[in-house]
C-alpha cells in the first residue's frame, strides 16, 4: 500500500488512538521506501503517545520498524536487539500473525546482512546471519500456516 494512502488516513484520525494503525503502516511504507528521517518521525510519535497512555498494540510495532531503521543506519547490534525482543515477546504471547509477518521481516534483514558480510569477505559472519534468516524464515512460515494466513505465509 503506498505511504500517501496512510499519510491521508493519519490526517484524518480525529481520535490519537485511531491515528495509531495508520501511523503505523506510514512508518513501514515509508521505511521500506527509503524515507528514513521522515519514519524516524512517525515512530517517536506512536513511541511517545504509546508509552504515555500504555498503547503496547502500538509501541511494539514501532519498536520493531526503529529496530530496522538503526541497523539501516549501522547500529546493527543495537537494532537487532529491538527486532529480536519483538519477535520474541510476539511468539511468547501468542501473537501468531505478528510473529509470522515481522518474523519474516526481521528474517529479511538477517539475510541482508548475510549478504552484505559475504559481500565484505566476513564469512563467518554471514553464515551465522544466514542461519538465522533461515531460522526466522522457517518459523515465521510455520506461523503463518498455522493461522492460515496465505499472504504471510507466501512472503515468509
Amino acid at each position: 500500500m503506498p505511504a500517501g494512502f496512510s499519510k491521508k488516513r493519519v490526517l484524518v484520525s480525529v481520535d490519537p488512538w485511531y491515528a495509531v494503525f495508520p501511523k503505523l503502516a506510514l512508518a513501514y511504507g515509508l521505511t521500506v521506501n527509503g524515507r528514513v528521517h521522515e519514519a524516524k518521525r512517525q515512530i517517536a510519535e506512536i513511541e511517545a503517545f504509546c508509552d504515555e497512555f500504555g498503547v503496547e498494540f502500538g509501541g511494539q510495532p514501532a519498536r520493531f520498524f526503529k529496530g530496522v531503521i538503526l541497523v539501516g543506519e549501522g547500529r546493527v547490534d543495537e537494532g537487532l536487539s529491538l527486532l529480536e525482543e519483538s519477535c520474541r515477546n510476539w511468539r511468547q504471547n501468542g501473537s501468531k500473525l505478528r510473529f509470522a509477518a515481522f518474523g519474516a521481516m526481521l528474517a529479511a534483514v538477517y539475510s541482508e546482512l548475510s549478504r552484505k558480510a559475504r559481500a565484505g569477505g566476513r564469512e563467518e559472519l554471514a553464515l551465522c546471519a544466514q542461519k538465522q534468516a533461515a531460522a526466522y524464515f522457517q518459523d515465521a512460515a510455520e506461523s503463518a500456516a498455522e493461522i492460515g494466513a496465505k499472504g504471510t505465509l507466501a512472503r515468509a
